[in-house]
């Protein structure tokens, strides 16, 4: 069985999902695509904004849910590509800065709240990823012997965790415009109808 370290390379499929699912994130993060102004406010002022009063565990779930998968992804990208003992600092680094940009971009959306908690769960999502990855890889090298069968694990794992944040997506795109993005229900029923 292969030892995956800084020098070894593999041909892997983990990039392009890592970057269709970035897209993703990318697409939930600035829907609905309109109405952009300048609200007089510096895009990185939500750092320095105070936690906010109210918040509900949908928020906490979806924000975490919806950067764990790509914590994940983007955590076996890394490994699969050779920097094994980099992916922590680069998936951390990484989805740091796209959480504070998207956050900032934000701001320019009247239907959107920028918010220094959603910027904290959304990295504390990827680095649950990074860290279930983590424990999954640690399971797959120390039992060499039920190597079929850990495989096995690794590819449903892998595939529920993608699974996961796609649903976390989807729901928060259905959810309605109460949770500060997506389309209503009656508005996708409306549209899936007129298909």
């Amino acid at each position: 069985m292969a030892t995956y370290t800084a020098k070894t390379q593999h041909k892997t499929i983990a990039w392009p999902f890592t970057l269709v699912y970035l897209a993703l994130v990318i697409y939930a993060s600035l829907y609905p695509f309109e109405q952009w102004r300048d609200q007089g406010v510096v895009p990185w002022a939500f750092i320095f904004q105070p936690w906010p009063k109210y918040w509900t565990w949908f928020d906490i779930v979806i924000n975490m849910l919806g950067y764990a998968p790509l914590g994940f992804l983007g955590a076996l990208t890394a490994l699969r590509m050779g920097y094994a003992k980099q992916a922590v600092w680069l998936v951390s680094l990484l989805t740091l800065l796209l959480s504070f940009v998207l956050e900032g971009i934000q701001s320019y959306l009247p239907a959107r709240v920028s918010s220094n908690v959603d910027f904290v769960l959304n990295v504390l999502g990827a680095f649950i990823g990074w860290f279930a990855l983590g424990v999954l890889e640690r399971n797959r090298r120390n039992q060499p012997l039920a190597s079929i069968q850990n495989e096995m694990v690794y590819e449903r794992c892998t595939r529920c965790f993608g699974a996961a944040g796609f649903v976390a997506h989807g729901i928060g795109l259905s959810c309605g415009r109460a949770y500060g993005f997506g389309a209503s229900t009656g508005e996708l029923e409306e549209y899936l109808g007129k298909r």
